[in-house]
Parts: C-alpha cells; sequence; structure tokens
C-alpha cells in the first residue's frame, strides 16, 4: 500500500476506484430541480419540522442541526439555514471531489505514486501515521493517490488528506474548486493538521505528535481553561466551516455528475457507502434495505466536549428515491453513544418523513 520505493503501476482511474472498496426552523433550497417529481412522494416536511425540536433540545447544550433534500424534487428542509458548522473530517468530502477533478484533468493520476516525507506527517488519526517508523524524520514514503483518496475518505486518514491536498495546492485550491462548480457555502482553509492543532491549542504539528498517546500528551500540557478556549474558538470560526444548505447542494450535485463524471461519481459515492470508520451515524438510523453512502467525522473530545460530529449522506431507498442528508452536533458534552443515538434518531425521523 504504502512504500519506500516506486509503487506498482496501477489500473485505470475507474477500475482503481471500484478496486478500494473491497458525513430556528425553515425550509430552505438552493438548487434547480433534478427529475421530475414523483406524485404522492413528497417529503413530509410537517412532520419533520414538528418532531426535529424535542431531539434537539436532548442534545443541549450541544447544537444539533439536519438537512434534509429529495434528490428527485428539490424539496428540502433544514433545522438552520444561516449557521456555518465546523466541519473537521468531513472536508475529506470535498477534497475527494476536487482529487477527481483534478485526475480528470490529467493533471494527477490515481495510478500515480506521491512521494512524501515526515514532514507532511499530520494529527491522528492516520494509518499512515501508526505504520510509520520511529524517528519519523529518518523515513520517507511513496503511495498511489487511489491508495491516499481510499485512506482519506474512507478512514479520516489526516495525513493521506494532507497529503493529497499539498498536492492540489492547498486548501485554497479545494475552496476554489468548489467555487468553480458553484458550491457557495462550503470552505476549506487549513490542513487537518493545522485544525487539529488549533483545537488542542498546540503549536505547529511535530511528527513526534504522530500517534494519539504523544499528541494528547502534549495537548494535555495546556491548561484545561486555555484549551477549553481554544475549543471554543475554533467553534466560532468561519474558516474550515459550512452550511447545511451548501452541504446538501455539494451532495445534490455530486449525484447529478455537477462536480466530476457521472462515472467518477458514482465511484466516490460506491467508497462512501463502503466507508471505514467514522461513525455509524445516520446509517444507523435507516433500514437495512436502504443504500446509505456516507462520511462521518469527529472533531477529538478533550474535557467531555466534542467541538463537532457530523455525517453527509446520500440515500438510495429501495424504489430509487434518493435523498440527501446532512447532521451537525457542535459543542456537545455527550457521550460517543449518546451523540451516535442522536443521530440514528434523526435519520429515523427522515425515513419516516419519506415514506
Amino acid at each position: 500500500m504504502i512504500t519506500r520505493r516506486e509503487a506498482n503501476p496501477g489500473p485505470n482511474r475507474r477500475t482503481a476506484l471500484a478496486a478500494g472498496a473491497a458525513v430556528a426552523l425553515a425550509a430552505c433550497g438552493r438548487r434547480g430541480g433534478l427529475t421530475t417529481p414523483r406524485a404522492g412522494r413528497r417529503l413530509d416536511i410537517g412532520s419533520l419540522g414538528s418532531a426535529f425540536p424535542a431531539l434537539a433540545e436532548r442534545a443541549r447544550p450541544g447544537l444539533f442541526a439536519i438537512g434534509v433534500m429529495s434528490l428527485d424534487t428539490t424539496e428540502t428542509w433544514c433545522s438552520d439555514t444561516q449557521r456555518a458548522f465546523t466541519l473537521a473530517g468531513l472536508g475529506a468530502l470535498p477534497l475527494a471531489g476536487a482529487v477527481m477533478a483534478a485526475v480528470e484533468a490529467g493533471r494527477m493520476s490515481l495510478a500515480g505514486p506521491i512521494d512524501f516525507g515526515a514532514g507532511e506527517l499530520s494529527a491522528p488519526f492516520s494509518i499512515i501515521n501508526q505504520r510509520w517508523p520511529a524517528p519519523p524524520e529518518a523515513f520517507a514514503a511513496r503511495a498511489p493517490v487511489a491508495t491516499l483518496l481510499k485512506l482519506a475518505l474512507q478512514w479520516g486518514d489526516n495525513t493521506a488528506g494532507d497529503v493529497l491536498m499539498a498536492r492540489l495546492g492547498g486548501p485554497g485550491a479545494v475552496t476554489a474548486w468548489l467555487r468553480q462548480r458553484d458550491v457557495k457555502e462550503i470552505r476549506l482553509d487549513r490542513y487537518a493538521r493545522e485544525l487539529a492543532t488549533d483545537l488542542a491549542a498546540l503549536p505547529p504539528f511535530r511528527p513526534a505528535w504522530k500517534d494519539s498517546p504523544a499528541f494528547i500528551a502534549a495537548r494535555d500540557q495546556a491548561p484545561a481553561r486555555v484549551r477549553q478556549q481554544a475549543m471554543g474558538a475554533c467553534l466560532a470560526d468561519p474558516r474550515d466551516a459550512a452550511t447545511l444548505p451548501g452541504v446538501l447542494d455539494f451532495l445534490a450535485k455530486l449525484v447529478a455528475g455537477e462536480l466530476v463524471s457521472p462515472a467518477d461519481s458514482a465511484a466516490l459515492l460506491a467508497w462512501m457507502e463502503a466507508t471505514g470508520p467514522g461513525g455509524n451515524l445516520l446509517r444507523a438510523g435507516w433500514p437495512a434495505a436502504v443504500a446509505v453512502a456516507h462520511k462521518g467525522a469527529a472533531a477529538a473530545t478533550d474535557l467531555g466536549f466534542t467541538p463537532v460530529t457530523g455525517d453527509l449522506a446520500v440515500i438510495t431507498l429501495p424504489d430509487r428515491r434518493r435523498y440527501a442528508m446532512a447532521g451537525f452536533l457542535a459543542g456537545s458534552t455527550a457521550t460517543g453513544a449518546e451523540r451516535a443515538a442522536l443521530f440514528a434518531q434523526a435519520a429515523r425521523l427522515a425515513a419516516s418523513a419519506v415514506r
């Protein structure tokens, strides 16, 4: 997967992606119609609006928000249309779209190798970091773009994502690509290593912090008050954030083949359906017969406080109706199990609203 030498020649783009699959109540709308509405199958906006406030109340003091869009009729409901939520690891999804666009433009190749060294390691979680020998500065690696993309999208590997981001030209290049595709309410501004150290009140990332115990030990040297302030500041920061309408618009454009080719859109969605750890979140609330392609992520919990948990999903019902769904939980003091239960219940509300 990751070597010190040349990577083996790889298959073409689509084959490589397929082989890799072994995140105040108001209606909101941002896009024109995708397909002809299906009679009698409209989104039950009323039931979402009446049932969700009780779920949001359960999440307090965290701020819980969800949005649902029918990809057949473009009917959309969001519990919050204005707030920008910190993306954290969810930024891997627009990054993946930008990588595929670069591949289509001939600027990258999925089979093409990327060389990187210890200076490009990022904060945990990272499978690459776990396999990186010590001392980290003495080692360099090589991996195909397809491998790095799978690690970032399916497994939330921050090092893989940061390496790809650098080859694209940095976070600003991903945001510029989003604007070129008329996605207006998502922005990426920092590498994952930068956001992680900002959240933890740490100086710039060091390769010695590549593993979770070392990173946590460094973080815990700062006073609790300083760490809490740092997490609060990140939640209020407009950088690396998105609105619910923004992420629903992104998912709708992805499904419609407006971001990358239909074949590559389908391949990315297949990867999302086979996602690795990142939480079962929205998947847990939909029946087993429903296909859920999703990207989940959560910032690290510190002092009993989880700055952000999120999940972005494309849901395909057995009758082929499709929906985009997004959920964000900001500033939560709930346990991991409690946060997962909130997302599962939100998904059950959405499932009831589309029957």
